[in-house]
């Protein structure tokens, strides 16, 4: 088993550097030792971002209909990005959470930052 070494962020040098080490790890797949790491990391992300870069307290799903209309998209051209259309009908109606997976599918994809969809 690998140890992740983890850290407050104190400064913007090492949130910096902390998103350096998201971008390798980005696509890290869900359940291996990058994939928690990359959960960890996001966590910390939030946390700071919250404390300096706070973002108006806006649900997940309205980011992303926002984005959907700011590029002419429809349910069915993200359902990819969500697992099928089902569980993005789900999604968007309020019966299921995103994932960390479809999180940071829709946030590569859409370009959305990771943060306004936790």
């Amino acid at each position: 088993m690998t140890t992740i070494t983890v850290r407050v962020i104190k400064e913007d040098a090492d949130y910096e550097a902390l998103l350096q080490r998201i971008d390798e790890i980005f696509d890290a797949k869900p359940g291996t030792e990058e994939g928690y790491e990359l959960e960890v990391l996001l966590l910390l992300t939030e946390s700071y971002q919250k404390k300096t870069h706070p973002l108006p307290n806006v649900p997940p799903v309205e980011v992303i209909k926002f984005v959907m209309h700011q590029k002419g998209l429809m349910q069915k051209d993200i359902a990819h990005y969500m697992g099928g259309k089902n569980r993005t009908s789900e999604v968007m109606r309020g019966q299921r959470e995103l994932t960390a997976q479809m999180i940071r599918k829709l946030s590569k994809g859409l370009n959305i930052p990771a943060a306004a969809l936790l």
